[in-house]
C-alpha cells in the first residue's frame, strides 16, 4: 500500500495487513482483496441516500 492511498484507507476504515519481506526484514502494509466490497457498499448506501433526498425534494 503506497502513501498515496493511505488517506483513502483511513477515510473508509479499511483493515490493513502487515507483512514482512524476509530477505530485507522490511515491513509493508496491504489491504485485503475484499476491501472493494466495502467501497461498493459505501457507494451503494450513498446512492440510496441521494435517491431518497431527490424523491422527497421533487
Amino acid at each position: 500500500m503506497g502513501q498515496d492511498v493511505e488517506p483513502i484507507v483511513f477515510k473508509y476504515r479499511f483493515v490493513t495487513e502487515f507483512h514482512q519481506y524476509q530477505p530485507t526484514k522490511q515491513y509493508w502494509k496491504s489491504i485485503p482483496r475484499d476491501s472493494i466490497q466495502i467501497i461498493w457498499g459505501n457507494a451503494d448506501s450513498q446512492t440510496k441516500m441521494r435517491e431518497n433526498m431527490m424523491r422527497y425534494q421533487g
